[in-house]
């Protein structure tokens, strides 16, 4: 109580004293009372100890290695595009003359129009007048080929375009005669027989530039050509084809189908054939094997002929025994192919036909071989087979109105085994050599006696040097098997012979002054052998050309 009491009296004491000092008070700003910092207590230990531990320790790498294993996945091999390189590599204009009155003429030019645009040009000449003597008198027939050629192709983004127009003009003189044979008649140089073939073909193709596997490659082709003969016979014809390539899952599958109209016009029959065939493919490989099943459609239509089927199987199996050192296959199929003139006449050009042509029908064709490289200068090839074939041509003599003879086809069914060899081997990168073979063998012909023209055995040995590409030299040598013929005389008698076996050497020399200019010089048959490749119609013996070239 007496605190309370005190403080009381000082207070007043206090508030006395200062109004007595000043009356007057001046308030200056509003009073803002402040709150001050508050202080926190820290309430953490403080520790304090004068020891101290440092780590430390010890290792070491035990030598011991672990074994560990390389699988890596097999890849396709990339596939290469032809159309990356356009073909129009130069020009070069070639000019020769030879034996027996043989200009040479042969002129290549090529071009680029604009971007992606490149053009060809080619246009040849060769012709002879070898002579025979027929009744003490001497003949010169002249043998003639011609040829020009336009071409042009364009590349997009996605296809290949090509096209291209030919217009070749080739014929012989029927100078088939049986020089023997002393009673027959004398006959003028103007009645020999010649026939002259005209033939324009025409291609236009698209084909794809895709690189990628998943995406189907289409590939279009259409054909035409027609052909005429000096007798009146005409053959056209129109074709398109397809062609896809396509990826199901890692598995190629490749289709093939086309469509042709044949048209055979002559003095004696009129003929229309339609074809249609159809190809599918299915394939499966491996880094070791390839496995290739497919069967093959063929539908044949003529309206004078009930429409033919055809179905052929396609299997072939691929091993590599030995990577690239030896590759085996082994496979079957079969095929059909128009009778058409214009093979024949390129095959025989003393053929005259003016009768339709069956076409010729593969049913079965079983075969196996095998391939490799042995090493970067040895590399081989060989095969075996066995076919059944219907309606396959033959031909024949047949004595004409002027008493030479020309040739007819017959056509018959047969069995067939042939077999190839191919062997090729680089000494160095100057001198390379080579050898192959064919043997053809018929049998169980159904009507013919032999298979007429065909040799048993073919062989060929080349040869060729390069001097640091200034000189070339190569060489070759030829052997033809016997052949049996058939000809029938003016009387209708059937008789046939043996033809001997041909051997034949040539050889070709090139020296190259510059890169623009160089000179040739082509020896053929150089053992001077005029032997018979069709009945009654000798080759000629030995001939030499000789001329320049100059590339642009």
């Amino acid at each position: 109580m007496n605190i309370k009491w005190s403080m009381l009296a000082v207070s007043v004491a206090l508030s006395f004293t200062a109004a007595a000092q000043d009356d007057v008070v001046r308030i200056v700003k509003t009073y803002e009372p402040t709150i001050s910092d508050a202080r926190k207590p820290d309430f953490r230990p403080n520790i304090d100890d004068t020891s101290s531990v440092q780590a430390s320790f010890n290792y070491q790498v035990v030598p011991y290695q672990f074994t560990t294993g390389f699988h890596p996945d097999a890849i396709k091999p990339a596939k290469l595009l032809p159309e990356v390189v356009h073909p129009h590599y130069g020009s070069y204009v070639k000019l020769g003359f030879g034996s027996n009155i043989s200009p040479l003429i042969d002129v290549r030019l090529n071009g680029k129009l604009k971007k992606d645009w490149y053009w060809g040009v080619t246009a040849s000449h060769l012709s002879a007048f070898s002579p025979f003597t027929k009744n003490e008198k001497e003949y010169y027939p002249h043998i003639q080929e011609n040829l020009f050629k336009v071409d042009a192709r364009h590349y997009m983004k996605q296809f290949v375009f090509s096209a291209s127009s030919a217009l070749e003009i080739y014929g012989t003189p029927y100078y088939g005669f049986d020089f023997e044979d002393t009673a027959a008649l004398a006959i003028a140089e103007d009645s020999l027989l010649r026939q002259r073939y005209i033939l324009n073909e025409n291609k236009f193709s698209l084909k794809s530039r895709s690189q990628v596997a998943s995406r189907a490659k289409n590939n279009f082709l259409l054909e035409h050509y027609s052909l005429w003969d000096k007798f009146d016979t005409q053959e056209h014809e129109i074709a398109l084809e397809w062609e896809l390539e396509h990826e199901i899952k890692n598995n190629p599958i490749e289709v093939e189908a086309g469509l042709s109209y044949l048209a055979h016009r002559s003095l004696v029959d009129t003929s229309d054939n339609f074809l249609f065939e159809l190809k599918p493919r299915f394939i499966r490989e491996k880094e070791e094997w390839k496995f290739t099943l497919g069967l093959d459609f063929f539908t044949s239509i003529n309206p004078e002929r009930n429409a033919e089927f055809y179905i052929n199987p396609n299997v072939e199996f691929e091993f590599a025994m030995a990577e690239d050192i030896l590759h085996s296959y082994v496979g079957l199929d079969g095929g059909f192919e128009e009778g058409k003139l214009k093979n024949l006449a390129k095959e025989n050009p003393f053929v005259q036909l003016q009768a339709p042509m069956p076409g010729t029908h593969t049913p079965l064709r079983v075969f196996a071989g095998f391939r490799g490289i042995f090493s970067e200068n040895l590399k081989y090839y060989a095969e075996a087979a066995y076919k059944q074939v219907k309606s396959q041509p033959f031909y024949y003599s047949l004595m004409n109105a002027s008493g030479a003879y020309i040739f007819d086809v017959v056509y018959d069914s047969a069995d067939a085994f042939q077999a190839r060899a191919e062997v090729l081997y680089a000494f160095n990168e100057k001198i390379t050599a080579g050898i192959n073979a064919r043997y053809d063998l018929y049998f169980s012909l159904s009507n013919e006696a032999e298979a007429w023209l065909i040799p048993p055995y073919t062989a060929s040995l080349f040869f060729k040097y390069n001097l640091q590409h200034k000189i070339e030299i190569g060489t070759d040598f030829q052997v033809l098997g016997k052949r049996n013929a058939k000809f029938v005389d003016g009387s209708g008698l059937v008789t046939s012979t043996v033809l001997p076996e041909a051997f034949d050497w040539n050889l070709d020399i090139e020296y190259r002054y510059n890169k623009k200019v160089s000179a040739f010089l082509q020896f053929e048959n150089l053992l001077g052998n005029k032997y018979y490749l069709y009945t009654y119609y000798p080759t000629d013996g030995f001939r030499v050309y000789g001329g320049v070239i100059y590339s642009f």
